[in-house]
């Protein structure tokens, strides 16, 4: 609700719509968006598909590892099932249990999505791995 002046009171949804950046009124706005989300669903839902739908290439795909976003053209069938074939193999590089998809060139470096270029890998070395090549990162767990 508004002050006298108009400007609305500090603590609410409206404060933070309004520029305030306090703890208090971030706090407000997430339990506004909270409650208006679970009493909207059908709202809330149709504008995410309609996001979803405007932008494929930032879908996360299911059959890859969690959190891992594709970026660029969407992956060929061959590719997704690729991938499911890979959840079950052991890491590439080290041979504990595979629990992501690793990219063998990284995308940073101008490697592709295809199914010639994603190895099976645990979170332990594709986190270690990050966006060096092949040769470098191999030879760095030899010494």
């Amino acid at each position: 609700m508004p002050d006298k002046r108009g400007t609305p009171r500090h603590g609410t949804p409206s404060c933070y719509g309004s520029g305030c950046r306090c703890d208090e009124c971030k706090k407000a706005n997430s339990e506004y968006l909270k409650r208006w989300r679970v009493e909207n669903k059908e709202k809330y839902y149709a504008g995410m598909k309609r996001w979803q739908d405007a932008h494929p290439e930032s879908m996360r795909l299911s059959e890859w590892a969690a959190g891992q976003r594709y970026k660029g053209l969407p992956p060929t069938p061959e590719t997704v099932q690729y991938a499911k074939i890979l959840f079950a193999d052991p890491c590439s590089y080290c041979g504990a249990t595979g629990e992501a998809i690793d990219h063998i060139v990284a995308r940073s470096r101008g490697g592709d999505g295809d199914w010639t270029n994603i190895t099976a890998a645990c979170g332990s070395c594709n986190s270690q791995k990050y966006n060096k090549s092949l040769l470098h990162f191999m030879l760095g767990r030899v010494s």
